[in-house]
C-alpha cells in the first residue's frame, strides 16, 4: 500500500514537473521571439515592437477578457508594443500571482492585470513596482497595492445605467427592484456609489415612476442557498420584485438558474453588469433584460495608453474611467455574430 502510494506521488510530480517546463518553455519561446522582432527591426530601421506589456486575467477565454486582450494587442501592434496574454500558454491551473511572477523574471516592460485583492497578488503587484514594471488593472482593482492605473467602469455609472435600464423595461408605474449585493461591495462602499447613481437617473429621468427600490444580500453558499432565497422572495406576494440587478457573472447565474427553476423567468426582469456567452443566449432568448459592460475598444486602448504614459512621464490618473455598453434583445444579434 505504501510502494503505490509513493508511485502516485511520484506520477503526481512528474506531471507537475512536464507542466511546469511547457509552460516555461513557451514564455520563454515568447520572450526570445519579442527579443527577435525588436532586434530586426533596429537593424531595418522599420517600426517593430519597442515594449513588451504582459496581459493576465482571471477568467483567461471569458467573453470581456478576451475582447479586451483582443483590442489591446491590436492597438498596441499599431503602437509598436507587442501585449501577450500570458494565460494562453497553458491549460494549467495556475494563478495569478504565478503568472506575475512569470512576467518579473520575463522582465517585461509593464503588466495590464484583471485585480484581486488577495494579499499574494497585493505582495506580488507591490514586487513588480520594486522591480520597476509597471502594473495597470482593469475590471477589478488590487487596493492598497501600488499597481499605477485602475481601468474601470466607475460605479456612479453603471448606477446611472441601471436606472436607464428600469425606465426602459418597467411594464408598472410603481416595479418593485432589488439590487443584490456581494461581501466586496458591502466592504469598499461600491454600493452606495451605485445606488446613488441610480437614484439620481431615476429622479432625473423617470419621475413618472415610483420605483420602490431595495437591496440584497447575496449569500456564499452557492446555488441552493440563492434557490432558497429567490424562493423566499417570490413567496412574499405582496413584495414580489420585478427587476434583478446582478453585480457579477456568478451570482447573475445562479440567480438566472433559480428563476428557471421556479418557472419564473418570464415574470421577474434580470439586468446584470457582466457578459458571459451563455448570458447572451439568455438575452437572444428574452430571459435576461439587459446586460452592461466596458467599452472593450476602448477599454483595451486606455491600458495600453496608461502604461506608455506612465513609462514616458513616471506618473499617470489613478483612476480612469471607459464608457459603458448595453446589450438588449434589440442589438443582441451583433454579439451572437461575434461569439
Amino acid at each position: 500500500m505504501g510502494r503505490q502510494q509513493a508511485e502516485k506521488e511520484e506520477n503526481k510530480f512528474r506531471v507537475l514537473v512536464m507542466a511546469l517546463a511547457v509552460f516555461l518553455a513557451a514564455a520563454i519561446i515568447g520572450l526570445l521571439l519579442f527579443a527577435q522582432n525588436r532586434t530586426y527591426n533596429q537593424e531595418t530601421g522599420e517600426t517593430g515592437f519597442q515594449r513588451h506589456y504582459m496581459f493576465i486575467s482571471q477568467t483567461g477565454n471569458q467573453f470581456i477578457t478576451d475582447k479586451i486582450f483582443q483590442e489591446a494587442q491590436k492597438y498596441g501592434k499599431e503602437q509598436g508594443v507587442y501585449v501577450e496574454q500570458m494565460s494562453r500558454f497553458s491549460e494549467a491551473d495556475y494563478g495569478i500571482v504565478d503568472y506575475l511572477n512569470l512576467a518579473m523574471a520575463m522582465r517585461v516592460d509593464g503588466i495590464i492585470l484583471e485585480g484581486s485583492d488577495e494579499d499574494a497578488v497585493r505582495k506580488a503587484v507591490n514586487q513588480a513596482a520594486d522591480m520597476g514594471i509597471p502594473v495597470v488593472t482593469f475590471l477589478s482593482d488590487c487596493a492598497g497595492s501600488r499597481r499605477k492605473s485602475f481601468v474601470e467602469l466607475g460605479t456612479d455609472n453603471i448606477g446611472r445605467e441601471f436606472g436607464r435600464q428600469i425606465i426602459r423595461i418597467a411594464d408598472k408605474r410603481n416595479p418593485n427592484v432589488v439590487l443584490l449585493m456581494n461581501e466586496e461591495m458591502a466592504e469598499n462602499g461600491s454600493a452606495d456609489e451605485i445606488l446613488s447613481g441610480l437614484r439620481q437617473t431615476l429622479q432625473n429621468e423617470g419621475n413618472h415612476l415610483q420605483v420602490r427600490l431595495s437591496t440584497q444580500m447575496m449569500g456564499t453558499g452557492g446555488l441552493q442557498e440563492t434557490s432558497d432565497m429567490i424562493r423566499e422572495f417570490m413567496d412574499r406576494k405582496e413584495n414580489r420584485p420585478d427587476i434583478l440587478i446582478c453585480m457579477n457573472e456568478k451570482d447573475t447565474k445562479l440567480v438566472y438558474q433559480s428563476l428557471i427553476d421556479y418557472d419564473l423567468e418570464k415574470e421577474v426582469q434580470i439586468i446584470s453588469c457582466c457578459v458571459s456567452e451563455s448570458l447572451l443566449r439568455a438575452v437572444r432568448d428574452g430571459e435576461i433584460a439587459a446586460l452592461i459592460h466596458m467599452d472593450t475598444l476602448q477599454t483595451g486602448k486606455l491600458c495600453v495608453d496608461a502604461l506608455d504614459y506612465y513609462i514616458e512621464n513616471e506618473s499617470v490618473r489613478e483612476f480612469i474611467i471607459v464608457d459603458d455598453k448595453v446589450i438588449t434583445q434589440e442589438n443582441i444579434e451583433r454579439y451572437i455574430a461575434d461569439e
